[in-house]
């Protein structure tokens, strides 16, 4: 049924209506159960459609996104027993094809709210760095093949040329100048690529967490972008919960066996100050003016040219 589901989602190819999407889906499977479908985000990637039977869908909305799902259908069922929380293992995949352009992915519904800084505890950090211990030690030669070093080095050049498309006539030339110069420096740096690969999540922000009641950590979401790449990148974007909460997170980490010595706190600095340009192409290719502007003001604000 939940198969069934997937194709029949594809007549509509970015579902801005909840009425269209219903009506689409009952017209061609009225058995079909949706006590209440509703779409609950819609972000670059993907628009995400809750559908009241305890599905969570992702309709892709980019090529890079359809890449991500076929990754994650064929690697987290696997990974997830290796983990100590909850991943969203996939129980449904639909490839692109004519009727759903980018193709779709389905999982059940994984409990917990999502992490903001204000619900953020020492139990999310303590958690954090035993996920991320686990996930770095994980074996990925007893994996499917995902995206490895190489192509995650290839994917900074592309950054790089996107971001630089992107920003030439929406920043300064002072400022494009100080960018242009940072990333000369990003690519020469032999430390970055020096390092013992893992499997990394690659957006592990906060706002990837499920929490249970007093913090604790009851999933990681959205691993479109899992990668045998740097470790670093991972623990980076783990800044966000704030230095105090970071150091909690990094403790646990290297006390269950994860490695943060000089060299990989160097490229911690450098990931960190990557971040702020990786949703720039993103919102361009989605067309949002707003989130550019808003992902130029973080730029500008952020550790690069703040």
């Amino acid at each position: 049924m939940v198969n069934v589901l997937l194709v029949l989602v594809g007549v509509i190819l970015v579902p801005q209506c909840v009425t269209d999407l219903t009506r689409a889906l009952r017209a061609v499977c009225p058995d079909l159960p949706l006590p209440d479908p509703r779409i609950v985000d819609s972000g670059f990637g993907s628009t995400v459609v809750d559908t009241g039977d305890g599905i969570i869908v992702r309709i892709g909305r980019t090529a890079g996104a359809a890449r991500g799902h076929a990754v994650e259908a064929a690697v987290l069922p696997i990974l997830a027993p290796m983990l100590p929380v909850a991943v969203p293992v996939p129980v449904c995949f639909c490839p692109p094809g004519p009727t759903l352009q980018f193709g779709a992915i389905g999982y059940r519904r994984l409990p917990g709210q999502p992490c903001r800084l204000a619900t953020a505890t020492e139990a999310t950090s303590r958690d954090l760095g035993a996920f991320l211990a686990a996930l770095h030690r994980a074996e990925p030669r007893e994996l499917p093949a995902m995206p490895g070093p190489d192509q995650v080095w290839r994917h900074w050049h592309d950054l790089r040329r996107d971001t630089e498309a992107a920003l030439s006539d929406r920043m300064t030339a002072s400022e494009n100048r100080r960018l242009s110069l940072w990333w000369d420096r990003f690519l020469a740096d032999r430390r970055m690529r020096h390092y013992r690969p893992a499997v990394r999540h690659g957006d592990l922000w906060y706002g990837n967490l499920l929490l249970c009641p007093g913090g604790t950590i009851s999933a990681v979401l959205d691993w479109e972008d899992v990668a045998i790449a740097d470790p670093a990148q991972d623990l980076a974007l783990a800044r966000y919960l704030g230095p105090g909460l970071t150091q909690v997170m990094l403790d646990v980490y290297r006390s269950q066996g994860g490695v943060c010595d000089r060299a990989v706190q160097h490229r911690i600095d450098r990931h960190w100050e990557l971040r702020e340009l990786t949703g720039i192409p993103l919102a361009m290719a989605a067309g949002d003016e707003d989130e550019l502007r808003q992902c130029v003001a973080k730029l500008r604000a952020g550790p690069i040219l703040g």
